[in-house]
């Protein structure tokens, strides 16, 4: 079955001695014969020579499949928390140990940030809705997406202090 004619000129290869053991008894079980395996020792041993002789690619194969594991491992976790068949704090753990990307959840935060604005105005209402409008003007002028900003709903005045009378030839 293995048989193969004896080539005249064997190429030069250096077999390890525990090496051409496994592969004589790898042999023998093939064939069910002792007879000598030397080419296909030989081929045998190149064929392994030539995928050990890459570092290089074994190593960039061996990332790959590191990576495309650990995405396999995230998929999964992820779909397992979505369905409520596992923890999320011990799917952030396990995650973690595998050194995979962390699971993120989308956050809604509110913020609440208290700013003094001078506003004259007649009445403490009329204070209010200006303070809130220059508040919206400078976030606009600033920038802030109206994604972000809701002046209508989540802009709250916590206290209204009237102090001095402005001289009327500054809003007449």
């Amino acid at each position: 079955m293995f048989n193969h004619p004896e080539p005249t000129a064997t190429p030069a290869v250096v077999v390890p001695e525990a090496l051409a053991k496994v592969l004589q008894q790898a042999w023998a079980q093939a064939t069910h014969t002792d007879t000598s395996p030397q080419r296909w020792t030989a081929d045998t041993v190149r064929a392994l020579a030539g995928h050990l002789d890459d570092p290089i690619r074994n190593a960039q194969r061996l990332h790959d499949g590191l990576d495309n594991l650990r995405r396999t491992i995230h998929t999964q976790i992820h779909d397992a928390v979505t369905e409520h068949h596992a923890d999320y704090q011990w799917a952030q753990g396990f995650l973690q140990a595998c050194r995979a990307e962390p699971l993120r959840s989308r956050y809604r935060v509110v913020v609440e940030i208290v700013f003094e604005i001078d506003a004259d105005a007649e009445s403490i209402d009329s204070a209010e809705d200006d303070a809130r409008e220059q508040l919206v003007s400078a976030l606009r002028l600033s920038k802030v997406a109206n994604s972000y900003l809701r002046p209508e709903t989540e802009i709250t005045v916590r206290k209204v202090d009237r102090g001095d009378l402005v001289h009327p030839n500054t809003y007449l």
